[in-house]
């Protein structure tokens, strides 16, 4: 349990392999803030919680750096705010590839598995892998904020984010 945001983790750059980040509490980023480039790879964050504020497991909150997740499951986070298991802070990134990963089972009041901001500052790309988001909670887009669910429909890709993907 920590009184300032990333609960295991408040850092400039990160890169994290084979980790496993659990039960983790901060008022935002509830296992990691991070404030310059970010790389998970293999890695499990779980049973994370932002108390206040934004990002369950994550809250990504650099100026123009990108962010990296591969091979990676987010589950069982919960935020108070925006971004079950990540929040994308805005004008914060450029681009946020994500290859192969699992976003599930976690909860916010809006993008219950992810958040990102519906105008940003700079101009952002969101690049998405083989991977599941799927069976968030959310009051609003339980999966992944809705701005960004017209982008995916808009180059093609569909059925995304409606049905049970049968995860269990």
């Amino acid at each position: 349990v920590s009184e300032s945001p990333g609960g295991a983790f408040d850092v400039g750059v990160l890169r994290l392999d084979k980790c496993i980040i659990r039960d983790c509490q901060a008022p935002a980023g509830g296992a990691i803030r991070d404030t310059g480039y970010s790389e998970i790879v293999r890695s499990c964050l779980y049973r994370n919680i932002a108390t206040e504020g934004d990002g369950g497991a994550l809250y990504h909150d650099p100026a123009t750096i990108d962010l990296t997740i591969a091979q990676s499951t987010f589950s069982g986070n919960v935020a108070a705010g925006r971004g079950g298991a990540i929040y994308i802070a805005d004008s914060s990134v450029t681009t946020f590839d994500a290859y192969h990963i699992t976003i599930t089972n976690n909860t916010a009041s809006e993008g219950g598995g992810v958040y990102v901001p519906p105008e940003p500052a700079i101009p952002f790309m969101f690049y998405l892998y083989n991977s599941i988001i799927a069976g968030n909670e959310a009051d609003t887009d339980p999966q992944i904020s809705e701005h960004m669910q017209y982008y995916f429909e808009e180059n093609g890709f569909t059925n995304l984010f409606q049905g049970d993907p049968h995860l269990a």
